[in-house]
């Protein structure tokens, strides 16, 4: 896109990091992966509403895209959604579409729409697709800061592609939600420090499709359940090292789960959580032909007892998964959470959970396409994860909430140094961590005018240990942003984002089964976004949303460079 376009755009947008604010607010969001290659995430806030359409309204949620990525964003740009008015009376305020475009350098480009085709009080259906692509010069400056070659560099080269259908109806003893989505991923191992031959430009593939169907109760029944079984195929085209004459690996991951709880007594309730996985993977591992086809899983059963009252809620129950072909048979954990307002200025939270946690290559691709694309995960287990905070409401509209958490897992499952410089390919490796966190958040409203909010997590690292928050694991993590309503119709902000002292290590399996480690430093991630949008009426909004202002170059992962200042432009429909 022509950049004095996309300049003239933002003009007239303004720039700034935006969030929804209060229920008049818009609540479908245009994010950036921290990638930068932008998707869309699920709707969760309250539909907006048109200032003239009448206040008997409902508050609806979408289902468009509950089938997003779970991967770590940016600051993000609000535009419209569609809205839902139950009431036949209210036929001419209803918007049941939307069409959205934005385009920016490094030919980063976005673009979805959706529509509920079925939109009455207790059913809906409704159809989404999503398009997200790059073609991003990103190698010489970071080869030349490197001083490494490339003999041939490439760019970064991205186009995803997703499609879903949500369904949802409310019936006399019971509510079902089904859902399907197909997502297509096209990309090349930009990074490779030599792509001479055909097969290192060879593009991968992958082909991830999913469907969902669910069953639960009414909220106000004495006797609660649900009932869910998920399906999801994820498979890559072709596997390590890049060649296309090795297949690559493709997953089966099946779920059924249950939960009933009976209320009995004075707001007291017992239950029963379930849940049963079953893993199946082909071409896992290109030493090991034996294991070359593999199917593991395991069931979960958490009983548990919730007792509330007006200022406290207490929830006791324990974990207990048994697995087959996947380590250890039996293990326990505790699920315990407390909540106590002490009045309307102080209240405590506390939590301690864990489990078994199996490794998906469709979860572990979600957050790093460039993963080797041949690896069989460990499962995680995690011993304890327990996190203290108090909140502090001393001053209309400004809380303070300091928090202190520990964390005990085995095989945890973090990034490692390329296992080959030449690869463009991140590996992972199994880590036993145990590590501390403190922090501090903050949040202060004003109104419909301001909201900001901030955390910090101290998170200490070393080879072998430490808090891991993600795939980062950095020492000091730090998100802010702070959002301004001037007028209804707009919407400006800022925000940033510190990951400090990133830690990556390197894990060697010595011939006694003992294990040695070595780390290094990845650059920090020292980020200042601005985005804003403009709603010019009830069918039409424009906004804007800028990325790493400062230019700073630094790494996803090791030898995976990031693009510097980077901005989108677009306009976003509602009919």
């Amino acid at each position: 896109m022509n950049k004095s376009a996309i300049i003239l755009l933002c003009a007239v947008a303004a720039t700034a990091t935006t969030y929804a604010q209060d229920e008049k607010d818009l609540n479908k969001t245009i994010v950036v992966e921290k990638e930068f290659v932008p998707v869309e995430t699920k709707a969760v806030k309250p539909i907006a509403q048109p200032k003239e359409a009448p206040v008997t309204t409902e508050k609806v949620q979408l289902r468009f895209s509950d089938w997003a990525l779970p991967a770590q964003f940016e600051p993000q740009a609000v535009v419209q959604s569609p809205i839902a008015y139950p009431d036949e009376s209210l036929a001419k305020f209803r918007r049941r579409g939307y069409v959205d475009l934005a385009m920016g350098n490094y030919l980063n480009i976005v673009g979805s729409a959706g529509y509920r085709i079925i939109d009455k009080e207790k059913t809906s259906l409704g159809i989404w697709l999503q398009h997200n692509s790059t073609s991003a010069d990103l190698l010489d400056d970071y080869a030349n800061d490197k001083g490494e070659t490339f003999s041939d560099p490439e760019k970064q080269n991205v186009i995803d592609d997703r499609l879903g259908v949500d369904f949802n109806s409310k019936l006399r003893r019971g509510i079902i939600d089904a859902s399907i989505g197909y997502h297509f991923s096209k990309f090349n191992y930009f990074a490779a420090i030599d792509n001479a031959t055909d097969d290192d430009k060879e593009k991968q593939g992958v082909n991830d499709f999913r469907m969902a169907l669910g069953w639960r109760s009414l909220d106000d029944a004495s006797t609660r359940y649900r009932l869910g079984a998920e399906f999801n195929y994820f498979g890559f085209d072709y596997g390590k090292l890049k060649s296309k004459n090795i297949d690559g690996l493709s997953e089966i991951d099946f779920r059924l789960k249950a939960a009933i709880s009976q209320t009995f007594g004075d707001r007291s309730y017992a239950g029963v959580d379930a849940a049963f996985q079953l893993v199946g993977l082909d071409d896992i591992a290109l030493e090991s032909p034996e294991l070359d086809s593999e199917t593991f899983g395991m069931v979960s059963l958490t009983p548990n007892y919730e007792k509330r009252s007006d200022n406290m809620r207490l929830r006791i129950g324990a974990r207990v998964d048994i697995s087959f072909n996947n380590g250890a048979t039996f293990r326990i954990a505790p699920d315990v959470k407390f909540d106590y307002a002490f009045n309307d200025v102080v209240s405590l939270a506390v939590d301690a959970t864990g489990g078994n946690t199996i490794n998906t290559v469709h979860n572990i691709f979600a957050r790093n396409r460039y993963m080797e694309p041949s690896l069989r995960l460990p499962t995680t287990y995690t011993l304890i994860d327990a996190t203290a905070a108090v909140r502090l409401g001393l001053i209309k509209g400004f809380s303070i909430s300091p928090f202190v958490g520990f964390a005990a897992t085995r095989h945890s499952i973090v990034p490692t140094m390329p296992f080959s410089p030449t690869s463009g390919q991140i590996s992972y490796a199994d880590i036993d961590l145990n590590g501390l966190k403190i922090g501090l958040q903050l949040g202060y409203r004003y109104g419909s005018l301001v909201d900001f909010s901030a955390k910090y997590a101290f998170t200490p690292q070393s080879e072998d240990s430490g808090y891991a928050a993600d795939d980062n694991r950095a020492e000091h993590n730090l998100d802010a942003t702070v959002n301004v309503r001037p007028i209804s119709k707009l919407n400006i902000g800022i925000g940033y984002r510190l990951r400090a002292l990133r830690t990556v290590s390197s894990v060697n399996n010595a011939a006694d089964g003992s294990k040695d480690y070595s780390s290094k430093l990845l650059s920090n991630i020292s980020n200042i976004n601005l985005s804003a949008s403009y709603q010019i009426n009830d069918l039409i909004s424009v906004f804007c949303q800028a990325n790493n202002l400062l230019n700073r170059e630094y790494e996803l992962y090791d030898g995976i460079p990031a693009q510097k200042f980077n901005i989108l432009g677009g306009v976003g429909l509602t009919f």
